[in-house]
């Protein structure tokens, strides 16, 4: 299994709470709603202002390769380790300031979600 890439840390790591919700029939036709059993799954929504463009490439080169696939993210506040996995191919990301170009090079912003498995 896959390493999320060291790069520059996110400048914001949004936590989204998910708990699956189980639909279950009755004997008489209705039927009820209930949390699934287990731990409450964190997604997460990590968002650069400003990415060199190297780091940009290492992050979709990786997220080509491991579409599909679970990786081990380790969060850089907590340093907890968890299996995710992209939920979609949405790569959202653009070319900042005046055309990002400090050094010659772009520079990125942008978001990428990421979903515990």
């Amino acid at each position: 299994m896959s390493t999320f890439p060291t790069i520059q840390a996110p400048k914001v790591i949004r936590n989204i709470d998910r708990k699956e919700i189980v639909k279950a029939p009755f004997e008489n036709g209705s039927s009820g709603i209930r949390p699934q059993q287990g731990l409450t799954k964190v997604d997460h929504e990590l968002s650069w202002d400003s990415l060199s463009n190297s780091d940009y490439e290492t992050l979709r080169t990786f997220k080509d390769a491991n579409a599909g696939l679970f990786f081990t993210f380790v969060n850089p506040i907590s340093g907890v380790s968890k299996n995710m996995f992209f939920p979609d191919s949405t790569l959202d990301f653009s070319i900042t300031g005046a055309f990002g170009m400090s050094d010659g090079k772009p520079e990125w912003s942008g978001t990428i979600k990421i979903k515990e498995a």
